[in-house]
């Protein structure tokens, strides 16, 4: 299903494809079926750039699992192109920006609640990985939000900026509109669980204020966080936002203390015909809101107990990579 493009960034796009009779998001480069020869030969520079971010993305998901991170299947390269594709599952869903309403009502909290319960459940999961994950370009768009009949759940995407915490690892980049103040300052700091909490202050503003950060921002300095009257948790949230947003990263919260917040709210759980965020979420596999209101609120009352199951710390579990067919004719697997 080479035709049908699902997305794209400033180096691939993500075409849909077949995996053993699954659909699946494959990560290509743009040039596609051109491969990289073509890309190096149009720019090397940016051709190489790639090439890394998309081996330091194998490397990374391969140990990562969690029902809040997009799931990865594998690598492959065909050798006649020198094309090397990334499979992961097809999520059914919209990007985290197109989900949440611009003017949230009290309606809306359960369902806003829980997407930002689900995100930071994500982040929990990578910044208590052994070593540390983070993340570092977490913004709206890499994050995609689907319905289940059982529940609404968030997915983040897009790795290839990530990096696994080390002496050596550097921060490489980010999205301007998202990024943490000391960024700006510094394109090769090293990558501090902290930078990933600005971000997800900023998601959490999104979400529950239904404001969008500036689409380019020029400085460092962060200004008073505006909150309709109208909104859910606008004192709960403001504060919370406020604290993850601090200037300042060694004043910022741990992730576990950010989840524990939020876990410790308590939204009204009557979603219905009038909840205009839920419905959209409905709408996106034809279900009527009496079908998923049941199983929505079960979901939702059980969040709690579900979030504080954590895995082991380091039980990252392999990406499996297939040795049998291949995603590609006449392509063999990548594996690093």
């Amino acid at each position: 299903m080479p035709d049908k493009k699902l997305g794209q960034g400033e180096f691939g796009q993500v075409i849909a494809g077949r995996f053993r009779g699954s659909l699946v998001a494959v990560k290509v480069t743009k040039s596609g079926a051109n491969s990289l020869i073509h890309a190096v030969s149009q720019d090397e520079e940016k051709a190489v750039q790639h090439l890394g971010l998309v081996a330091n993305e194998i490397r990374l998901m391969r140990h990562v699992r969690h029902p809040n991170i997009v799931l990865f299947h594998g690598a492959c390269v065909d050798p006649r192109v020198s094309e090397i594709a990334l499979v992961f599952e097809m999520i059914e869903g919209i990007t985290l920006d197109k989900a949440v309403p611009r003017e949230p009502v009290a309606d809306d909290a359960a369902v806003l609640h829980q997407v930002c319960v689900q995100m930071c459940c994500a982040l929990h999961y990578l910044h208590s990985h052994s070593p540390v994950i983070v993340h570092s370009d977490l913004k709206a768009s890499n994050v995609m939000v689907e319905h289940w009949p059982q529940q609404v759940r968030t997915k983040l995407l897009d790795f290839g900026l990530s990096l696994i915490v080390n002496k050596r690892s550097k921060l490489s980049g980010g999205t301007r509109s998202w990024m943490p103040p000391e960024m700006f300052s510094s394109t090769s700091m090293s990558p501090l669980p902290s930078v990933d909490v600005f971000s997800f202050g900023r998601l959490m503003h999104m979400v529950l204020a239904g404001i969008r950060p500036p689409s380019e921002r020029i400085c460092e300095e962060e200004g008073e966080l505006s909150w309709p009257a109208s909104a859910p948790f606008r004192d709960l949230g403001t504060a919370l936002c406020t604290t993850c947003l601090q200037t300042d990263p060694t004043l910022r919260p741990p992730i576990a203390v950010i989840q524990e917040e939020l876990l410790s709210w308590k939204p009204n759980l009557d979603i219905g015909p009038n909840n205009k965020c839920y419905m959209s979420f409905l709408r996106l596999k034809g279900c009527s809101w009496q079908e998923g209101i049941s199983s929505f609120r079960n979901q939702a009352h059980c969040m709690e107990h579900d979030t504080k199951q954590r895995l082991p710390e380091g039980a990252g579990i392999v990406a499996p990579l297939p040795s049998e067919q291949s995603l590609v004719t006449g392509s063999t697997y990548l594996t690093l």
